[in-house]
């Protein structure tokens, strides 16, 4: 990863996030617009991670169906009135995607990256609206779980 790009990432996801709080959908398209120009694997990992590490935080005893509906439930009740685009099969396929119970790769239509960025944004945002170390923190370590993955060196 090119020493600017965690700092990009990084600065457009937190913006994102804070737009789709606030409900300011032209401001999420900016800052996903910004995410859209980085390289959509690492945007995908760090993105996967942090909706892990999220989830994680918020269901500390485990997760189940009844808790994933209502996470996709509550984060298209919020981003309704200003995200047009909204889908709630996108936002199943990304979450899901980032549990790895489902590859977009395999089979079905693919998904805009920007689309399924913008979804996750709207994740994310639904995620980090409770207690806890707040976003920045889950994102500076899937930041550095990337670092660490790009400097393996596989056999």
């Amino acid at each position: 990863m090119p020493p600017a790009a965690p700092v990009q990432l990084r600065t457009a996801l937190l913006a994102a996030v804070a737009c789709a709080r606030a409900g300011d959908g032209p401001g999420v398209a900016e800052q996903t617009g910004h995410l859209a120009r980085l390289d959509v694997e690492q945007v995908r990992s760090v993105v996967g991670w942090l909706l892990r590490s999220l989830l994680e935080e918020r269901h500390p005893d485990g997760l189940d169906s009844d808790d994933l509906r209502d996470t996709v439930s509550a984060a298209a009740r919020a981003a309704l009135p200003w995200f047009d685009e909204l889908d709630p099969q996108v936002l199943v396929g990304v979450l899901t995607g980032a549990l790895g119970v489902h590859d977009a790769a395999e089979g079905g239509d693919p998904v805009d990256p920007l689309l399924a960025v913008q979804h996750a944004v709207v994740l994310v945002a639904e995620l980090a609206a409770g207690p806890g170390p707040g976003i920045a923190a889950h994102l500076d370590a899937a930041l550095a779980e990337l670092r660490r993955a790009e400097t393996v060196e596989m056999p």
